[in-house]
């Protein structure tokens, strides 16, 4: 995941919600970012 999707979130927190989160709720997340960035 590029670091300017990131922003101001830590970035071990991001890392932990992925390993512990379904590849469908990490997919949710991006599509809701993806939306975010277009606006």
């Amino acid at each position: 995941m590029p670091i300017e999707i990131l922003g101001k979130i830590n970035l071990e927190e991001v890392l932990n919600i992925q390993s512990i989160a379904s590849n469908t709720k990490i997919g949710y997340m991006l599509k809701i970012i993806d939306i975010f960035k277009k606006n």
